[in-house]
């Protein structure tokens, strides 16, 4: 009992004190509040969401950050999933800049310099997510937004539809559905 306390007093410091003292291997990226981390990629959950381990063998829940892909039970949601196929074991690099409402950390994964958040928009599996583009860049904003364009004009991906479903929209479906 008395370690189970132990485990929670330090979960509750490292929240206290903010992931970024927290984790190992990280170096400012910027002035903004992006920590730099080296780690492996352990599993991947979906196409925008994947389980990292860092230098101290601490498992995480990383989604990607200015990105939304298809859930895993609508259309294309697999074939985002299998995109990221290559991370798995994968040795990559995370720009973590917050930890969304499920605590999860946001972040960009580089994989050899590569920014694949904005791979997965250019191939077509996933929607430049609009509702926080205001935490990107200017540069990035403009890279995430004409990478969408590029894919849907191109019908690549998950733009073989017409129209497909936003995962934000399908999410809230899913929520209203008895």
């Amino acid at each position: 009992m008395q370690t189970l306390v132990k485990v929670c007093v330090l979960f509750l410091a490292f929240i206290h004190f903010g992931y970024g003292q927290a984790v190992a291997g990280q170096h400012r990226t910027s002035t903004t509040s992006t920590k730099s981390v080296d780690a492996i990629i352990a599993r991947v959950i979906d196409g925008d969401t994947v389980v990292v381990t860092d230098s101290r063998a601490r498992t995480y829940h990383l989604r990607m950050a200015g990105i939304d892909a298809p859930e895993h039970n609508q259309p294309y949601g697999q074939d985002a999933k299998n995109a990221l196929h290559d991370l798995s074991g994968a040795k990559v690099r995370l720009l973590l800049s917050k930890h969304d409402r499920y605590g999860r950390y946001i972040g960009i994964i580089k994989l050899n310099g590569t920014d694949i958040c904005l791979r997965q928009i250019r191939q077509g599996w996933a929607w430049h997510y609009k509702k926080y583009a205001n935490e990107q860049s200017a540069e990035l904003r403009r890279q995430y937004a004409e990478a969408e364009i590029t894919a849907r004009n191109r019908h690549i991906g998950l733009w073989q539809d017409a129209a497909p479903t936003p995962p934000w929209e399908f999410r809230r479906m899913e929520r209203k559905s008895p």
